[in-house]
Order: structure tokens, then sequence, then C-alpha cells
């Protein structure tokens, strides 16, 4: 399957961009994010698959580089990167789960690798759609030509300003997708289950053929656009709404 099927349905040479954008494109995505024309939009996220704990004595290094101290367990992170319908465009990894492999790091190992061709793929001004995990490697990404699309950070500030947090609404609309699709991947029970240690050298195939499996045969987590222009509608119309219940606090005593 690695050498026959999933070339064929994942991976930046089995897709044109102009494919992506033709076929794999949400417009909702499309008008909230971006008003330049042929911009293909990347939602980009890493997930998590459990690995059985070493035991200590057999491989201490390789035991302390996969325990994640946020989920208090031995996992490994695979990184996709989709459309904004769904479509898995490409899949990274597995990655250790230390601390020199948090999200940011794995996307700057992956441009800095041009790996599967990514470089040679993406064009000036294309849309990267990321989550405040990946605020150490915006640079890079817009160093290279992307534009770069994630949520604003407080920064010391008690709450965001109404404009702050419609644009963050804007892009949880439009990440859902590889949250989904993350969970698709893991409907798949061998990656949804605890992987015993002896097969964790087979967990990049595994996974780049449920992804290829996925794209191939399920329709994709956005397959109607039928009331996405009405929805546009409202939410650009609403972007510039101030907070009226804040404002109301701001000016008048509670009794």
């Amino acid at each position: 399957m690695l050498t026959h099927f999933v070339p064929y349905y994942l991976g930046f040479n089995h897709i044109s961009r102009q494919e992506v954008i033709s076929k794999h494109s949400s417009p909702l995505a499309t008008q909230l994010l971006t008003d330049k024309p042929n911009i293909v939009i990347l939602v980009i996220d890493g997930t998590y698959l459990y690995i059985q704990a070493r035991n200590k004595s057999e491989n201490n290094e390789l035991q302390r580089r996969t325990y994640n101290i946020h989920k208090h367990r031995s996992l490994v992170k695979p990184l996709l990167i989709t459309t904004t319908t769904g479509y898995i465009i490409a899949a990274y990894g597995p990655y250790l789960s230390d601390s020199s492999n948090c999200d940011a790091a794995i996307q700057k190992d992956i441009l800095i690798k041009n790996k599967d061709g990514i470089l040679n793929w993406i064009a000036e001004h294309d849309l990267a759609v990321v989550d405040r995990g990946s605020r150490d490697s915006t640079g890079m990404m817009r160093a290279l030509g992307l534009d770069v699309c994630m949520p604003d950070f407080l920064n010391d500030r008690r709450r965001f300003d109404a404009l702050e947090a419609n644009r963050a609404r804007f892009i949880s609309k439009i990440r859902w997708v590889v949250e989904s699709v993350n969970g698709r991947v893991k409907h798949f029970k061998w990656l949804n289950q605890t992987i015993q240690n002896t097969t964790i050298p087979q967990i990049r195939d595994y996974l780049q053929i449920a992804c290829a499996l996925i794209n191939a045969y399920r329709a994709p987590a956005i397959s109607s656009f039928s009331n996405h222009d009405q929805i546009t509608a409202t939410m650009l119309a609403h972007l510039h709404e101030p907070n009226l219940l804040r404002a109301r606090l701001n000016n008048e005593v509670l009794h």
C-alpha cells in the first residue's frame, strides 16, 4: 500500500495547487480570511498517539523523550496539514514529545528540510492557519512568503477587545476541520489505542495508510457549501460590532 496506494492519495506530490483551490477549498474560509485570488489555505495542527511506557532499564532516553508532561503519558506526535474542507494534504512524523518537539519546532523542521517538497508546492501569500502553539514558527513561515493566521495573545491584558475576539472566532470557524480530521484518524482502532513498543517503527507507515484511506474513501469534513454565503455575510457584518454587554457594564451601575 505504501508504494501503490498512498502516493496517489497523500503528500504534496499527489495533488496540484489548482485542484486544492477548485475542489478542496471552503468558500467560507476563503471569504473570511483572504481577499487575494488563487490562494491556498492550509490548516496545520499536531495530534498525539499514545505509546507503551518503557521499562526504565530498557531505554531511558527514549522513555524521557516520549513522556509528555501535559498528558502525563508516553506518546508521539504526528502533524497533519489539511485543506479548509478537511482533505489531508500531508501527514508528518511521528515526532518525540519532549520540549524540543513542540508544534512550532516540528513545523520549523518540516520547512527547513523541505519535507515532502512542501516549499516547492506552496506559493507566496498562501495562508497557514495555526493555533497559538505555533507562535515560534510564524516568523519562519512569513520569511518563506506565507501569510499566517493565528489567534492573538492577551499579553498581560485581562481580556481581548471585541475585534480581536471576533477575529479569533473566524479562525476557530476554520480550524475545526483539522481537529475533525485528527478524530477521523483515531477512528482506526490501532491508532486510538496504546501502541506497543515493538510496533513503534511502523507508526509512520500506518499513519500514512490511514490518512490515504480517509482521502480515498471518506467524504470531506465539509462537503456542502449551500449556506456558506449566508454564514459569511453574517460573520463579516458582525466583525466590527462592539461588545455591547461590556459597554453596558462599564456605563451602568449594577444593583
